[in-house]
């Protein structure tokens, strides 16, 4: 087991776990446990002819080199209680695609609240919003012409006056 493989299997395991928290930490603190030690052993179980081929470039070495070391990182991974399973990787030459603007995922539109056709509260609309919430709750009346309670609070006021909060600072004697 050289230096090289076991960089190479946390190169490996850092990218293997990087959307689970924590994760690649703990596998760095379990490499250097007995664990890590049978870990260590298995990613230099890779045959001798391979592991050559690897160190002179071969494509089909390495790429079996990155198998055999996923595998192992996999394995660790999978036997971690209760976590989600790992991610695969996607393939080095496959980017990743979107679709173009403008084009139907087939997914529904995001619901957008329909803006009031008439911003500006005339007399006449004031007295159908009066009209409709006399006979309706808010929640109805705010439904029906677009608004929010608190706006058709202020639109219709209720001519009571609002109570003052008692300040400690206000001095009256008595």
């Amino acid at each position: 087991m050289t230096n090289e493989t076991r960089d190479k299997l946390k190169l490996i395991a850092r990218d293997r776990l990087r959307n689970r928290p924590g994760e690649y930490r703990r596998f760095q603190a379990s490499l250097q446990t007995i664990e890590g030690t049978r870990l260590l052993t298995l990613a230099g179980a890779l045959p001798v002819v391979t592991r050559q081929a690897a160190d002179f470039g071969i494509p089909r070495a390495l790429e079996a080199e990155r198998a055999h070391l996923l595998r192992i990182v996999d394995q660790w991974a999978n036997a971690q209680p209760q976590q989600p399973a790992v991610e695969p990787l996607a393939s080095p030459g496959a980017a990743m695609t979107l679709p173009p603007l403008g084009v139907d995922t087939g997914e529904p539109a995001p619901a957008k609240k329909p803006a009031p056709a008439n911003k500006k509260w005339t007399p006449e609309r004031k007295a159908e919003l009066k009209a409709f919430r006399d006979a309706h709750t808010e929640k109805e009346t705010a439904a029906k012409f677009g608004i929010s309670g608190p706006r058709i609070r202020i639109l219709l006021p209720t001519g009571e006056p609002q109570k003052k909060p008692y300040s400690v600072f206000t001095h009256h004697i008595k």
